[in-house]
């Protein structure tokens, strides 16, 4: 028997469980082989009076406006079933259930809707199609796994299907405190705010970096410069040497700095020769009056430093000479 009353055994509304199954995701191909229709997903193992056999199979399977759906037509030879027929065709059941296998997952936001707690089938099988008392939402489940019929009522659910991760609310309390807005500012207002203010402050820091960069090379450039005239003046290095050791210092100023006071500073033949008698004249005027009398040293002493010569005379007779 054929019903008059077309069920929905299929959609993508959110059920009671908190997941929902993607219409566009079914795999109908072995249902459509055997479109077998039982009565609240039981199925008989053993042969038994009391056992729930098929009440039928499906009809005029049809996928539309998100939707699956078909007509149930009953065992015309099976006296349960022709009672749930008269059920069906009185409105007394008016519900059908899906009997489906999960084959993949997703948590896009996108395909969440409010209130889901748990991931979105995207692709799925129906196994069978079932006339039921009371549904999951607006047109029931079932959900098997390697043919078997999981138990949804006993947490079998939260451990095949994956849970939505929860997503941590900002606190912008501190943003807006920060940035001296309103406090009902609105969200995005408030990150906008702080988009602009970090853009701002990137800006702002780029222009100092620029600047800072700008007074430490101008500063190093004068000390190289203090450096190297210094150098020329002493007599260290000359003046067409100035832009090798420019270049030096510029790579490594203390390095340059330790080589150019490692260099003697240049004297001239006259300076050399003045040095040399001053080392001589130090041993001259070291040597007492008795030392100078003996070695012949005095009327030379006399000549040459006579002021040495007086102190030396008072040092020996207590008077200055006369």
């Amino acid at each position: 028997m054929k019903s008059s009353k077309r069920f929905i055994l299929s959609d993508s509304s959110l059920n009671k469980y908190g997941f929902r199954i993607l219409t566009e995701g079914a795999d109908l191909e072995q249902f459509k082989k055997n479109p077998i229709m039982l009565f609240m997903h039981t199925r008989s193992f053993k042969d038994s009076k009391d056992q729930v056999l098929p009440l039928g199979n499906w009809d005029d399977i049809e996928v539309k406006d998100g939707t699956i759906s078909a007509v149930p037509v009953f065992d015309d030879n099976d006296e349960f079933a022709m009672k749930i027929a008269d059920k069906v065709e009185s409105g007394i059941f008016r519900m059908a259930s899906a009997g489906v296998e999960p084959l993949s997952f997703t948590d896009n936001p996108k395909l969440i809707l409010p209130g889901q707690k748990l991931a979105t089938v995207d692709k799925w099988k129906m196994y069978e199609a079932s006339i039921v008392d009371i549904g999951a939402n607006d047109n029931a489940l079932a959900l098997y796994s390697n043919g078997n019929l999981i138990n949804l009522n006993t947490g079998g659910i939260s451990a095949f299907i994956p849970q939505l991760k929860k997503e941590k609310k900002m606190d912008l309390t501190a943003l807006i405190s920060s940035l001296e807005l309103a406090k009902d500012t609105n969200p995005d207002e408030v990150l906008q705010m702080a988009v602009t203010k970090l853009v701002a402050l990137n800006t702002e820091n780029v222009s100092l970096k620029a600047k800072i960069n700008d007074l430490e090379k101008k500063q190093n450039e004068e000390r190289i410069t203090r450096l190297l005239d210094t150098a020329v003046a002493q007599g260290k290095i000359i003046t067409n040497q100035k832009d090798f050791y420019a270049k030096l210092a510029a790579n490594d100023f203390e390095t340059t700095q330790k080589l150019i006071e490692s260099i003697p500073a240049y004297k001239t033949v006259k300076e050399q020769l003045d040095e040399k008698g001053k080392k001589s004249n130090d041993k001259l005027f070291s040597l007492s009056w008795d030392e100078l009398d003996k070695g012949d040293k005095l009327a030379e002493l006399k000549s040459g430093y006579p002021e040495v010569y007086m102190e030396k005379f008072k040092e020996k007779f207590g008077k200055e000479p006369e």
